[in-house]
């Protein structure tokens, strides 16, 4: 089952479409004429969103169809309704927007979607079930942007990652939007399932309560401001958010990424550590892997972004692994899982917003300390 778009046109439709004008002698279409009625099509499309309602919502579906049909004549990329064309439409026909089920891993993808799909009959008699599966990461957030969807289940064999903080990580990095864009724009709640036992019952529980709770209820706590100010916290003094021993020895820390909003908080919460030293590396700053290696060698701990342009996290860590004994510990802040550690933190952009995500970090990092003094015996095994 494909998400359903507005005013798209499927590869069934457009075969359909195609066949009935060969039959009735009209398969020949001539580029230049078929580029002026989509110029067209796009023109009254424009006029209508200037004054959308009830009556021109439906006028702006039907163009797209046309428009659409055109392009792909064509072989041009088809357009994609407006937010507010979905949701105005949906208004009307009453027709909920479904549940989106992703899985990074191909396996547990295919298994699930085989098995749902062959109890078809049996959850949709169990009441407001409405889904669609989605392997591809970039169709998903297209989808959640474009209102398609009413809500994200990403089904992990790792409890480590959340599907969120990937989406927003990978929008990014596309063409005219930055850091501050991707953490500001709506997405449907999103929620992480472990695959493990009863995933099933917990898939069906899950889109039920998508359905038939509101947005703000379904969204993952763990990703959600709660009107808490990290630098107050620490002004506040940092025995009283949370106790951060000191050390029996300065230990330094390097934080590397391509984005430094990005790591504020953690910035924040290492630079009032007692006994640490933080230094932040801006990966543009850095010609190759082998210069931010050599500058972040000595460190005792070093937390890596996965893609930071030109160098990767996989890059650093096997940097680091020809080091030997003499290795700072790596570990890993990227949106997504990493396969070159198990050390991962994963929602760095949370830090300076989210209280429990603020004492997460501090709690990845008083492992990661200790397992630094271990290594360097200022503390026994």
């Amino acid at each position: 089952m494909e998400i359903k778009r507005v005013g798209w046109i499927s590869d069934s439709e457009f075969e359909q479409m195609q066949a009935a004008l060969i039959e009735g002698g009209r398969d020949h279409h001539p580029p230049q004429e078929m580029q002026l009625r989509i110029e067209a099509f796009d023109r009254d499309i424009e006029n209508y969103l200037e004054d959308l309602n009830k009556d021109t919502v439906l006028a702006v579906n039907i163009l797209m169809q046309g428009r659409n049909f055109a392009a792909r004549l064509l072989g041009l990329e088809q357009r994609r309704a407006p937010r507010e064309v979905v949701k105005m439409l949906r208004s009307i026909t009453g027709e909920q927007a479904p549940v989106a089920i992703y899985c990074h891993n191909s396996t547990i993808f295919l298994t699930i979607k085989q098995v749902m799909e062959a109890l078809k009959e049996t959850l949709e008699a169990l009441g407001k079930v409405s889904y669609v599966f989605c392997d591809d990461l970039d169709e998903l957030a297209d989808a959640a942007l474009h209102g398609e969807i009413s809500g994200i289940i990403s089904v992990n064999l790792d409890s480590r990652g959340k599907l969120e903080s990937s989406i927003r990580h990978d929008l990014k990095n596309r063409d005219g939007w930055d850091y501050q864009k991707a953490e500001a724009v709506e997405l449907p709640p999103c929620r992480d399932l472990h695959a493990g036992p009863q995933i099933l019952a917990k898939l069906m529980f899950t889109i039920q309560d998508m359905h038939e709770l509101p947005a703000e209820q379904m969204r993952d706590p763990n990703m959600t401001a709660d009107a808490f100010d990290l630098k107050e916290a620490i002004g506040n003094g940092i025995h009283k958010f949370r106790n951060m021993a000191a050390l029996p020895a300065t230990l330094t820390v390097a934080v590397c990424d391509d984005q430094p909003p990005e790591v504020e908080g953690l910035m924040v919460i290492l630079r009032a550590w007692p006994d640490v030293e933080v230094h932040l590396h801006d990966s543009k700053d850095f010609k190759d892997d082998k210069e931010l290696g050599l500058m972040t060698s000595k460190c005792d701990i070093v937390l890596l972004d996965e893609n930071m342009g030109h160098i990767t996290g996989r890059m650093m860590s096997e940097y680091y692994h020809q080091l030997g004994s003499t290795s700072p510990v790596v570990a890993s802040i990227s949106g997504g899982i990493v396969p070159w550690t198990k050390k991962h933190f994963k929602d760095k952009c949370k830090v300076m917003k989210v209280r429990v995500v603020a004492l997460e970090f501090m709690h990845f990092m008083d492992h990661l300390l200790e397992e630094r003094l271990r290594q360097r015996k200022l503390i026994k095994d």
